[in-house]
């Protein structure tokens, strides 16, 4: 089973690294490393590349090697430094249910040293069952987050489940635009945080874009042009 693994600091802190998971083969078992995102959606792809080395006959300490050299995709459960020494975990490139409901569950798995922040968009085109999806992320949530902010119209519906499911009121907040979201969020936000992010994309009156909120709270926002998702000038303009 895939675990997180983290590093530790001289002073005792605690920070989330990456994916650690063996691979057992011809009687050998291989440990497998990979570095800036966390969730075992990246190691399924990760075990399919390596699926495909194997019947091309690769070496497997080789492509151990390679996977710890890995880039990982922008939006994709990257993991992020925030300020005041906060970890982000990105998933702003898109949103569905079962997506939600996975980043979810590494936050639940994640050892934090301080809240559990979810920051949580519109998931779009679910059609009839779109109420029904959203609330029941706001169920999960509210099992997992110390704090729940929400960004768009049907998100609402995850807070006010969240709400019903027990998370104080205090504790679930609710935005129109990904900006407001990330402005307010950086006055609440303290040493050992972690915040995930995740939301659909969207376009016009239905823009989510997550990173948006993210880029605020970047430790290094110089940095979003080659970390976040949808960077480019047409997109900026959009």
């Amino acid at each position: 089973h895939p675990q997180i693994f983290y590093e530790e600091t001289s002073d005792g802190k605690k920070y989330p690294k990456g994916m650690t998971f063996r691979v057992d083969k011809d009687g050998g078992s291989f440990p497998m490393r990979i570095y800036g995102t966390v969730g075992n959606q990246l190691t399924l792809s990760a075990l399919a590349g390596l699926a495909v080395g194997f019947a091309r006959g690769q070496n497997m300490l080789a492509m151990s090697e390679g996977l710890e050299h890995l880039e990982c995709p922008p939006g994709r459960m990257h993991i992020i430094s925030g300020l005041r020494d906060t970890v982000i975990i990105d998933d702003s490139y898109n949103a569905s249910p079962v997506a939600m409901n996975a980043a979810l569950d590494t936050l639940a798995e994640l050892d934090a040293r301080g809240r559990k922040i979810a920051l949580l968009g519109d998931m779009l085109e679910l059609g009839e069952y779109s109420e029904e999806e959203h609330r029941t992320v706001g169920k999960s949530a509210a099992k997992i987050v110390n704090m729940l902010v929400t960004v768009g119209k049907r998100a609402r519906w995850i807070a006010e489940a969240a709400r019903k499911a027990g998370l104080s009121e205090e504790r679930v907040v609710s935005f129109d635009t990904s900006e407001e979201a990330g402005r307010w969020l950086l006055g609440q936000i303290e040493s050992g945080d972690v915040i995930l992010a995740k939301g659909s994309q969207g376009s016009g009156v239905n823009a989510i874009r997550m990173e948006r909120a993210v880029k605020l709270l970047m430790a290094n926002p110089k940095d979003a042009s080659k970390l976040l998702v949808r960077q480019e000038a047409e997109w900026a303009g959009r």
